[in-house]
């Protein structure tokens, strides 16, 4: 008798367990919870491509959008299961930007100075190198090329504060289907896997302790 109650009281335990996962099925299926991008995501920003835009117009309006390898600002979006978001510039990952870009840019300045030394046809002995264009520069500013650039460019690269006006955000999120709105920012449409986080046309990627050096 005492083996059929327990029999008893498992089976009824069992059809009720099955009720209840039947209910969540049936509630999932005509009721679907939103899914957050929950996690910390990183999106690398192409700092180049502006600041060879805006030196090759300082060099005498010449192309040089595509002249620069590129150099990434990473911007961190960690989102919470609590249903708040924070989002924010990588300040190292800026600075490197910021100092690759000038002494790259300076590069270009220097073979600039070569090519049109050249052309002058006062460099009779082949093309100067860079430590003879980097000591005409300082011969003729007084300072080295990055320097120098650094006081004739300083809008070459946006600063870090604009960056953050741009970029920087934090509050409570919602979700509604495939839209996701930060904030009092527009929802955009979002999609996500354990690797990849797209929202509206922007790439994230899930964030590694590597991605703080500014470049991808």
């Amino acid at each position: 008798m005492k083996r059929l109650k327990t029999k008893l009281a498992i089976s009824i335990t069992a059809t009720m367990l099955l009720l209840v996962l039947c209910a969540l099925l049936v509630y999932e299926r005509f009721f679907p919870l939103p899914k957050a991008p929950v996690g910390i995501w990183v999106y690398s920003e192409d700092a180049s491509k502006s600041a060879g835009s805006l030196f090759g117009e300082w060099m005498g309006g010449r192309d040089l959008s595509d002249a620069l390898e590129p150099v990434y600002v990473n911007v961190i979006l960690r989102v919470g299961n609590d249903g708040t978001f924070d989002r924010s510039v990588d300040k190292e990952s800026y600075e490197n930007a910021r100092n690759t870009l000038y002494e790259n840019c300076a590069l270009l300045l220097k073979e600039g100075i070569s090519a049109h030394l050249e052309e002058l046809g006062m460099a009779n002995e082949g093309p100067i190198t860079d430590e003879e264009a980097e000591e005409l520069i300082n011969e003729t500013v007084s300072t080295d090329s990055v320097a120098y650039l650094q006081k004739a460019l300083p809008d070459l690269v946006p600063t870090y504060e604009e960056y953050v006006k741009k970029y920087g955000n934090k509050g409570t999120y919602t979700v509604d289907k495939n839209m996701i709105a930060f904030g009092s920012s527009e929802a955009v449409k979002f999609l996500f896997d354990k690797d990849d986080l797209l929202l509206g046309e922007i790439l994230y990627r899930r964030y590694e302790k590597k991605d703080e050096g500014g470049t991808k």
